[in-house]
């Protein structure tokens, strides 16, 4: 990865699998990462890993699929470090295992 420091960097999903690794590599890069998650034990004890490796992590307790979460997320982050340079939007999950034409509007809604 690029030199990041002193960028901002917002990951929701970030406190397992695929956003807490990018998480780690934009820290290792120098980055100030705020990650969401909605466990909020998972979230501090990836906030405490992340914080040893270079750059600032900050966990934030938040659930990507409702849109006050989301715009809050976003305030916080720009609150914390002045602005946001990067967004990886990563949270979600499989949901329902049916056809696209069969899936409940509140299972897309969450997917």
């Amino acid at each position: 990865m690029s030199d990041f420091k002193n960028k901002v960097v917002l990951i929701t999903g970030g406190s397992s699998g695929i956003g807490f690794e990018t998480a780690k590599q934009f820290c290792q890069a120098g980055a100030n990462v705020v990650f969401s998650g909605r466990n909020q034990n998972k979230g501090e004890k990836a906030q405490q890993k992340l914080n040893t490796l270079g750059g600032s992590a900050k966990f934030v307790c938040s659930d990507a699929s409702d849109a006050t979460h989301a715009e809050q997320l976003v305030k916080t982050t720009v609150n914390e470090f002045g602005c946001l340079d990067i967004a990886f939007n990563n949270a979600g999950f499989g949901g329902q295992i049916a056809p696209l034409h069969l899936q409940s509007e509140e299972n897309w809604q969450q997917v």
